[in-house]
């Protein structure tokens, strides 16, 4: 009788049976264990995947810290709206007695430069306004700013000298303008909130020199424009003679 040796642990049964029946009983008791271990393997095959459990305790977390979020978003949204209303009331208060011709604007800008903010409010390009506040043309709160980088505030008052008063010297028209708000947003920047009063006549701080200098001024540029008008007419009339005297030469 001959002992069979298998060194495959899925079969130690085997070794039992050759003791036994030989070697026929070895490879029949053989061929019965890998025919199970088969459908073993098979059964796993078919069988659902193992999912790991959920840690509800760390899900919970998680969606009560969005929904804390989520709260806290709107609460600030809701302070942000009550905040603005609450402006909004006061404004009302300030502006009475003002006249009723006053343009309302809102923007967001990267800075509170005077000269940007103001230039945006108004409609007008930065570097004139420059050189506005350069001329001391530009006042905030009552006081001359020789300064473009200047930062402004909320509640402060901006005027801008536009021209003399015709019917008085003593007087000017300027644009009145009011910062209404002026806040901090983390994604947008600067939110302002302006007021501007247009052609609004008060007392003329500059000096009648310079305004005698802002009128010259304004004169030559003139004259200026009606020379280059003189100029182009006679081009043209210059231009016709030619075409007229090419035209008899012609014929």
């Amino acid at each position: 009788m001959k002992f069979v040796t298998l060194f495959d642990r899925r079969w130690p049964l085997s070794l039992s049976v050759a003791a036994s029946f030989g070697r026929v009983g070895a490879t029949r008791a053989a061929s019965t264990l890998t025919i199970r271990d088969a459908l073993n393997q098979q059964q796993c095959l078919n069988s659902p995947p193992l999912i790991a459990p959920i840690d509800r305790r760390r899900f919970a977390t998680v969606k009560k810290k969005r929904q804390w979020n989520r709260t806290a978003q709107q609460s600030e949204d809701e302070e942000d709206d009550e905040a603005e209303e609450e402006e909004e009331e006061e404004d009302d208060g300030e502006d009475e007695g003002m006249p009723t011709d006053c343009r309302t604007k809102e923007f967001t800008m990267l800075s509170r430069r005077l000269d940007t903010v103001v230039g945006v409010a108004l409609k007008t390009s930065i570097s004139a306004l420059g050189n506005w506040i350069l001329q001391g043309r530009v006042r905030v709160n009552e006081t001359v700013v020789t300064k473009k980088a200047h930062e402004i505030e909320q509640g402060d008052l901006v005027e801008v000298w536009d021209a003399p008063y015709e019917e008085n010297a003593r007087l000017a028209t300027v644009h009145r303008l009011r910062i209404v708000r002026c806040r901090f947003d983390q994604r947008k920047g600067y939110v302002i909130k302006t007021k501007c009063w247009p052609n609004y006549i008060m007392e003329n701080w500059v000096s009648g020199d310079e305004a005698e200098e802002e009128e010259e001024e304004g004169e030559e540029a003139q004259q200026q424009q009606e020379e280059e008008e003189e100029k182009g007419d006679e081009a043209e009339r210059t231009a016709e003679e030619t075409e007229k005297g090419s035209g008899r030469h012609t014929k």
